[in-house]
C-alpha cells in the first residue's frame, strides 16, 4: 500500500495492490502508528470510497475496517478515505 494525504479534502488517498498477482476481495483494516511505533491503534475511519473506476463507489466502513474492497493484478484500486477529525497519522494495513 501506497498513500498520501490530500490537506485541500483532508482525506487520505490508498493505492493498494496485489501481492499474490491475483484478484483479492474482502475487509480492509488499517493501523496508525503513534510514537512511530505501529501497534493496536485502529485510526477513527469516518468514510471510504473506491476512486478506481470512472463512479466512485462508496464502501461500507464498520469499527475501523473498510468492506468489500476489491484489488486486482490488472491496476491499482485507488480509495479516498476520510478519518474522523482530519488527523494526519502514518497508516499501516493490518
Amino acid at each position: 500500500m501506497r498513500y498520501w494525504y490530500d490537506a485541500k479534502s483532508g482525506d487520505y488517498i490508498l493505492v493498494l495492490r496485489s501481492r499474490s498477482g491475483d484478484t483479492e476481495k474482502g475487509a480492509l483494516r488499517l493501523t496508525a502508528a503513534l510514537d512511530g511505533t505501529f501497534g493496536n491503534y485502529t485510526p477513527p475511519i469516518e468514510t471510504a470510497v473506491d476512486i478506481s473506476g470512472a463512479t466512485p463507489r462508496p464502501l461500507d466502513v464498520k469499527e475501523g475496517s473498510i468492506s468489500t474492497v476489491k484489488v486486482t493484478s490488472k491496476r491499482p484500486t485507488k480509495l479516498r478515505v476520510h478519518i474522523k477529525g482530519g488527523i494526519r497519522l502514518q497508516l499501516g494495513v493490518k
